[in-house]
């Protein structure tokens, strides 16, 4: 869940990987895109404000790998991008904006079912305006979580 501004709070529901814009005013809601049918992802998980976009980030539907970032633009519900596997074979599990950059970390477990990534959890950068990576890198699990081989915040400022 991400809350834009008083009147739009952007939903992720699981399953199914839909988004909406609600609006806690009205108490309305809108459906904006389900993300489980063409991109296979079930669970909006993270959430983050940067290049004028709100961005969600996604964990997988069942048995399958990579995650997703889904681009909203507050002004268009229509304007809607989704990148598959800004990181492949890894899940989306958090997400922070700064300026037009969505800085994000990953997880090597994908949807039920789904063979582990054999790569490390990734710190990565997206720059909303250019559309692509401007940062990728593998952990080397100091700051992340060995149970769930996730990466932290931590591990992100030790490698800027």
């Amino acid at each position: 869940m991400f809350e834009y501004d008083a009147s739009t709070t952007y939903v992720g529901s699981y399953t199914g990987g839909v988004l909406f814009r609600f609006n806690p005013q009205t108490r309305s809601a809108k459906k904006l895109i389900e993300l489980r049918d063409v991109y296979n992802q079930s669970r909006p998980i993270a959430w983050a404000y940067a290049g004028n976009r709100v961005v969600a980030g996604t964990i997988p539907e069942y048995g399958h790998t990579g995650g997703a970032l889904a681009f909203l633009n507050p002004a268009n519900d229509a304007d809607i991008k989704v990148v598959s596997g800004p990181v492949p074979g890894q899940s989306v599990l958090g997400l922070v904006g700064e300026g037009d950059i969505v800085y994000g970390t990953t997880g090597i477990k994908g949807g039920y079912g789904a063979p582990d990534d054999t790569k490390p959890a990734h710190v990565f950068a997206w720059d909303v305006k250019a559309g692509e990576t401007s940062l990728e890198t593998g952990t080397d699990g100091r700051g992340g979580d060995q149970q769930s081989n996730t990466c932290s915040w931590r591990t992100l400022c030790e490698h800027e």
